[in-house]
């Protein structure tokens, strides 16, 4: 779920739409937030990841030899895992989540989401002081 807000947000603040209209809004809103478009390429990725899951699934079939383990949520990445019958595998990792590091891997990519969460409570943090600035009701400043 934290990639889908992150991804979200990343929607709003970049582009990819060649659409001009869609282009100056992010623009504008990246200016007025004072955050760069370089800062949400990782979420980009990671959204990318799961959005063209097909393709990602057609690449690592195609491509890999060996076990290919969809989806593993664990304390650490195990570097081979031994079947019932005794055959050892380096796996491939469509999605794995370590829960010591909290660190995602999507294929052959790894993405912090310590540091998706940082970014998102920077734009969070800069989106209330803008709004704080305008004097929209609920962000006046605490006395």
């Amino acid at each position: 779920m934290l990639l889908v807000f992150a991804g979200n947000v990343a929607k709003l603040l970049t582009s990819s739409d060649s659409a001009r209209k869609t282009r100056t809004r992010a623009a504008r809103l990246r200016e007025a937030l004072g955050v760069k478009t370089e800062d949400f390429s990782t979420i980009r990725r990671a959204r990318n990841f799961f959005e063209h899951f097909d393709e990602r699934l057609d690449k690592c079939i195609g491509e890999t030899g060996g076990l290919v383990v969809h989806r593993l949520i664990d304390d650490h990445e195990p570097t081979s895992i031994t079947l019932d019958d005794g055959q050892s595998f380096t796996p491939k990792f469509m999605q794995l989540l370590n829960t010591s590091t909290w660190e995602l891997s999507l294929y052959d990519e790894h993405f912090s989401l310590p540091d998706v969460l940082r970014l998102l409570q920077e734009v969070q943090m800069k989106v209330k002081e803008v709004l704080r600035k305008q004097g929209v009701p609920g962000y006046e400043a605490v006395p």
